[in-house]
């Protein structure tokens, strides 16, 4: 899952990358306004946290290999949380394209 949602993320970066003005929205929890701009460049930060958790996810299943239910509701909140950043990513580039 992390796999796919990573090649996903990129793939829309690498297509819509030169149709985005050179700051976009993403700091969300700021203030409204020029608190909330970024350049270009910083999305490729949603990417990274989507790898980011499902490393660190690889290696707290590793851990759990004996503990089921603790492992299922592990492996069901990383992939939520990879597939809001992922369509915040998407909400994004729809949004400023």
């Amino acid at each position: 899952m992390t796999t796919v949602l990573t090649a996903v993320s990129l793939g829309i970066l690498a297509i819509f990358y030169r149709n985005l003005p050179p700051q976009v929205p993403l700091l969300y929890t700021l203030s409204w306004g020029d608190e909330q701009i970024v350049t270009r460049p910083w999305l490729f930060l949603l990417p990274g946290l989507i790898i980011m958790t499902g490393v660190v996810t690889a290696f707290v299943i590793s851990k759990l290999k004996l503990e089921r239910l603790l492992l299922y509701i592990c492996l069901g909140s990383v992939w939520t949380f990879q597939l809001i950043v992922m369509l915040g990513l998407v909400r994004i580039v729809w949004l400023v394209s």
